[in-house]
């Protein structure tokens, strides 16, 4: 059942496991929408819609700022059509942004955790 979600190479920190090892299920759901998150859009070829790099992208600490982000990030994990709905919240602690983003996929619920920075992805939580 867990081949539903497919499969995906993985994941060895912000890279692709060097052996070349492969996940499944809920596994591999996470570490593609979170490939996605960190791929600058059009670098995908054949896919020039595909990708939101966080790194890249410049957000403040506005209201607005984080809702324009949270709607960005939402709208990038609802292409992957694995993905029914997500939610995203984001919660801002002394200019530190974590992304809260859960949702509801083929195998059921799912969620990830993105601590986030101006200029990097500190660490990830699958």
């Amino acid at each position: 059942m867990s081949d539903l979600l497919g499969r995906d190479w993985k994941m060895q920190g912000l890279d692709i496991d060097s052996a070349g090892r492969e996940v499944t299920g809920p596994l591999a759901l996470s570490e593609s929408l979170l490939r996605r998150l960190l791929t600058p859009r059009g670098r995908l070829i054949g896919d020039p819609d595909y990708g939101f790099d966080l790194r890249d992208s410049v957000w403040d600490s506005t209201t607005v700022g984080l809702a324009v982000l949270k709607s960005q990030v939402a709208t990038e994990c609802q292409k992957d059509e694995r993905v029914f709905s997500v939610d995203v919240e984001g919660t801002l602690i002394q200019g530190d942004l974590t992304l809260e983003i859960t949702g509801e996929s083929a195998l059921g619920p799912f969620a990830l955790t993105l601590p986030v920075s101006q200029i990097t992805v500190a660490g990830l939580s699958l």
